[in-house]
């Protein structure tokens, strides 16, 4: 292939081109990739798929385990740094977006904390503009643990 057509392939056919390489050079292994959750859980095994990989589970793991028949080397220099940095950037998207749906769901912008006087590792947000709401909640709540807070 001509240098000029190789300067506007696609990046992402380059990557599969390095990875066929790579196969060669470095023969696949089986590699197991355990994720903290679902959510980079899916992301790693988006990121395989991109990559032409096929990601696979025995029977009996669990969820969050991935596995995958890659080049060490494939995993080494691109995969696994571009996973870290999405994974880091997914949680901090997922950390704003709790907060926010938090914030103007669940309390009003004017609540204050408020600690059980029994048990005060547990913080409780008291939304003033919402107190009949918050009562229901609380006596739900409390009504399925056989402590309560006074």
């Amino acid at each position: 292939m001509p240098s000029f057509c190789r300067l506007h392939q696609n990046p992402l056919e380059r990557v599969r081109v390095r990875l066929s390489k790579l196969g060669r050079q470095d023969p696949p292994v089986e590699m197991q990739f355990s994720m903290s959750d679902q959510w980079s859980r899916h992301l790693f095994v988006a990121l395989c798929r991109r990559y032409g990989l096929k990601p696979y589970r025995y029977h009996r793991q669990r969820r969050t385990t991935v596995m995958v028949r890659v080049p060490r080397g494939f995993v080494d220099l691109v995969l696994w740094p571009e996973f870290s940095d999405l994974d880091k950037a997914l949680a901090t998207y997922l950390d704003e977006v709790t907060l926010r749906v938090i914030r103007e769901e669940v309390y009003s912008a004017r609540a204050t904390p408020r600690r059980c006087r029994k048990h005060c590792h547990r913080i409780e947000f008291v939304a003033q503009a919402d107190a009949c709401k918050f009562a229901a909640w609380r006596a739900a709540i409390h009504s399925h643990g056989s402590n309560s807070c006074s």
